[in-house]
């Protein structure tokens, strides 16, 4: 990664996968009209969408405020879409901003600002600078304040040890980035498979090796909307299989911080059976996609508890 650390000159790549979302993604493109920060890319990863999205991008392009880069897919779900975009970044980092977020204009500087008061010896130890999310209505932060106002060591660490685990901003280097792609599990059940792969799964795995920068400036506010690009029982489908992967990540790939929040690994052993019955599975499905003899036994003593959650949810 040396080599591409000297390539770089901290450009900023922009990613946002979208989904017939016209309606909120010109709130997104004047938050990256007024950045601060200049050296930035914004790379649009269209998923198939069926209104306007397109000729808007076009519009936006041949106004050339900034530096825009579309490229279009069919709808192969969020997950295959963020690889895409990745696999064409130019930048040394990549920020992912959904559709329906805004960035403050000095959001893209302040997170220079960090990652430039690492010593640049200490790159390669690091994956990412997160900031804060904040209240659009009220601007207020969202989540724990970050003990300090800067807090550095790895993602692990800070979700289960310190209770950073809420949803936060980040730069990360792409070539990190890279190395751990999201999964192509498209196929399956009869609804064609995931539509969207827990985003913080390829972060957690990553925190094993790099560390993270926390600092406490809010820097992206979340405006939401009531459309969705899946309705119905095969959203609720989607959003099982969804839960499902965490579910089992957590367990598989995380019990060792058990010790430490005591409380989200026995909703990782609830959730891991209830959306299990959701999905039809058979026990031996379920026991097929946890590792090692302890965690199915656990999972399989939570099992009656995963039971009442399906039959107070459905």
């Amino acid at each position: 990664m040396q080599n591409d650390m000297k390539k770089t000159n901290e450009k900023v790549s922009v990613i946002t996968c979208t989904y017939n979302r016209a309606n909120t993604l010109p709130k997104v493109y004047e938050s990256l009209c007024s950045q601060t920060y200049k050296n930035f890319e914004w790379i649009i990863v269209n998923d198939g969408s069926e209104d306007n999205t397109e000729e808007l991008v076009k519009n936006w392009i041949s106004e050339n405020k900034i530096n825009i880069i579309y490229l279009y897919e069919e709808n192969n779900g969020k997950h295959i879409a963020a690889n895409l975009g990745i696999s064409k970044a130019a930048g040394y980092f990549t920020v992912n901003l959904d559709s329906d977020d805004y960035l403050k204009e000095n959001a893209l500087e302040t997170l220079i600002d960090a990652w430039n008061s690492i010593p640049k010896e200490q790159w390669e130890d690091f994956f990412a600078v997160k900031a804060k999310c904040f209240d659009p209505k009220t601007g207020k932060p969202i989540g724990k304040p970050v003990a300090g106002g800067r807090w550095e060591g790895h993602l692990l660490d800070g979700k289960y040890k310190h209770g950073y685990n809420f949803d936060m901003p980040d730069m990360s280097r792409t070539q990190v980035k890279r190395l751990y792609p999201n999964p192509d599990i498209r196929g399956g059940r009869e609804n064609g498979g995931l539509r969207f792969y827990p985003e913080g799964i390829s972060q957690d795995l990553a925190s094993r090796k790099y560390k993270t920068l926390y600092i406490n400036e809010p820097l992206l506010g979340y405006v939401t909307d009531n459309s969705t690009s899946l309705r119905g029982r095969k959203a609720k489908y989607s959003n099982y299989r969804e839960n499902f992967f965490l579910w089992t990540h957590i367990i598989n790939d995380n019990l060792d911080y058990f010790i430490y929040d005591i409380n989200s690994f026995i909703k990782a052993f609830v959730g891991v059976s209830m959306d299990a019955r959701f999905l039809k599975m058979s026990y031996k499905e379920l026991m097929k996609a946890i590792k090692g003899p302890l965690r199915k036994t656990v999972v399989t003593l939570f099992i009656p508890l995963g039971y009442t959650a399906y039959l107070i949810k459905k």
